[in-house]
């Protein structure tokens, strides 16, 4: 039974490294990848930074202060070049 789940999992990820491999994908294709991988960051990071703040740092008001306004401004420079990506290849396949 494993072996059945794995070979369907290994068909879905050669199925998706195959869309991503292709160079003309079309928009909607790039936009959901894009976005599917935006979420999935947004909510891997959030709980990384939450188990962080909550287990790691000490609970001191000053570490906090600096810690959470620091860390909820670094997530944008990745998303941002994400967003850039989406954005390049939509304008690569409208001209």
């Amino acid at each position: 039974m494993l072996a059945l789940f794995w070979g369907a999992g290994y068909k879905i990820i050669h199925s998706v490294l195959l869309v991503l491999t292709v160079q003309r994908v079309t928009a909607l294709v790039k936009n959901l990848l894009g976005y599917l991988l935006f979420f999935l960051f947004l909510g891997l990071y959030s709980a990384m930074v939450i188990s962080i703040g909550t287990d790691w740092l000490p609970d001191h008001p000053v570490v906090h202060l600096l810690y959470y306004p620091f860390v909820g401004l670094i997530w944008i420079y990745p998303v941002i070049k994400v967003m850039f990506w989406i954005k390049r290849r939509r304008e690569r396949q409208e001209s």
